[in-house]
């Protein structure tokens, strides 16, 4: 029964996250081509899987794809990662505000009585 829960991770899943995090990394500089053919080699993947990848990288705004110029790692200018960085500000906040409103009384006791403690520490 547990098994059939468990989801197993495909080729392009895999390729997916490891150039992701090659790119938030800086692995894969913005402006950066990527090359099919290395990135199979590095990878060690077939070109189903990684153009799959590829794919999914672009429709999230990581990679941008130019006819007859191939693929590149987006480069995002200043203002434009300051608008990110604002919006991740007002989506975490909302995530927290959320989840603090339908947190168990248990574990606001939990979260106080750590405060508490981390409190008294401060104070000797």
């Amino acid at each position: 029964m547990i098994q059939a829960q468990l989801q197993t991770q495909t080729r392009a899943d895999e390729a997916f996250d490891c150039l992701q995090t090659a790119i938030v990394k800086g692995d894969l500089a913005p402006g950066e081509k990527i090359g099919e053919v290395e990135l199979c080699s590095r990878f060690n993947l077939t070109r189903g899987p990684l153009r799959e990848a590829l794919g999914r990288l672009e429709s999230r705004g990581l990679l941008v794809r130019r006819p007859h110029a191939g693929v590149k790692v987006v480069s995002v200018s200043a203002a434009e990662l300051l608008e990110l960085y604002r919006i991740r500000e007002v989506m975490e906040g909302l995530a927290a505000r959320q989840a603090a409103e339908r947190m168990p009384d248990e574990e606001i006791h939990d979260l106080l009585a750590t405060l508490d403690s981390h409190e008294k520490m401060i104070e000797e």
